[in-house]
């Protein structure tokens, strides 16, 4: 839609998956975040390898929603050959093929949702930021873009604003994501809640405190706003590339709304600061659904 200013505002634009919704197994999703540290010392084959076994052990603990950071094949960028970082990122989504592949195998073998990260893909010269869903089968079940590239992936990268967000269904439950900086955004949780999901999905990659603390804060924000569930994923570790040092921080957590049946502060579990590590929480769709019936507030319903 057009802003005052007469340029285009920025607008989540979500796809809604079927609209038959099958029955739920249990009143539950156990869902894992994978904090992943990002590393210089690997080989496109090791950090694939390295990701599947992480996938796989959630999987045997009992993950039946695995959710990756976001950008994760940035470490990739300690092999590229280009001169400038500009065009290193687009030599590393050469390597697209294989990373989908793998992902999907790991899926596929894990029995698991999978929430891939995202990648940075060529469009032309620009580049979109998109993640992809891969259901248990290995198949592509949902792909997401980062609808607000920041202003450094816009004007240094060449990321260009995405325009598809698909929700997707886990045992029933319909699910969205919302790429990092995209949370900061009220719009894009309250449309993808307006499609169906009662579960968001955060994968980030921040190198600085402070946007560590806007993505933690704007997703407890946006658990209470959409009467929903919000599940952060970020990346962690320090390594350095032939164009920068990134220091990655995070500690992924799960928000639910601050009200009855729930935490007072809203937090469900939150993994330990710059440690890899696997979160796992377990979302309780009954008690969210109660909200319905008894709250205190009803931000979502009373706007």
């Amino acid at each position: 839609v057009p802003g005052p200013d007469g340029r285009l505002a920025a607008v989540a634009i979500v796809r809604p998956a079927a609209r038959s919704r099958p029955p739920l197994d249990a009143p539950t999703l156990r869902v894992a975040a994978l904090q992943l540290a990002l590393r210089a010392d690997t080989s496109v084959d090791a950090s694939l390898a390295r990701w599947q076994a992480h996938i796989a052990a959630a999987a045997a603990a009992g993950a039946e929603l695995v959710v990756m950071p976001e950008m994760p094949t940035t470490e990739w960028l300690v092999h590229a050959r280009a001169g400038s970082l500009h065009a290193a990122l687009r030599e590393v989504d050469a390597h697209r093929a294989a990373y989908l592949g793998a992902m999907a195998d790991a899926a596929r073998s894990a029995a698991v949702t999978l929430v891939a990260g995202s990648h940075f893909e060529r469009d032309g010269d620009d580049l979109v930021n998109r993640a992809r869903v891969f259901g248990p089968d290995g198949r592509e079940l949902a792909v997401v873009e980062k609808l607000h590239p920041t202003p450094y992936e816009a004007e240094v990268y060449g990321v260009v604003p995405g325009r598809r967000a698909d929700t997707f269904t886990v045992r029933g439950v319909r699910c969205a994501v919302a790429l990092c900086y995209d949370v900061e955004f009220p719009e894009t949780a309250r449309s993808a809640r307006g499609a169906g999901a009662e579960v968001l999905l955060v994968p980030f990659n921040t190198e600085a405190s402070a946007g560590f603390h806007r993505i933690d804060r704007c997703a407890s924000a946006r658990a209470v706003e959409s009467e929903g569930y919000v599940v952060t994923c970020g990346a962690v570790g320090r390594f350095t590339h032939p164009f920068d040092v990134e220091t990655h921080e995070a500690s992924s957590a799960a928000f639910a709304p601050s009200d009855r049946g729930f935490p007072s502060d809203g937090v469900l579990a939150r993994a330990p600061a710059g440690a890899e590590t696997t979160l796992h929480v377990e979302l309780d769709l009954d008690r969210l659904r109660a909200l319905g019936r008894a709250s205190d507030v009803r931000p979502y319903r009373d706007r």
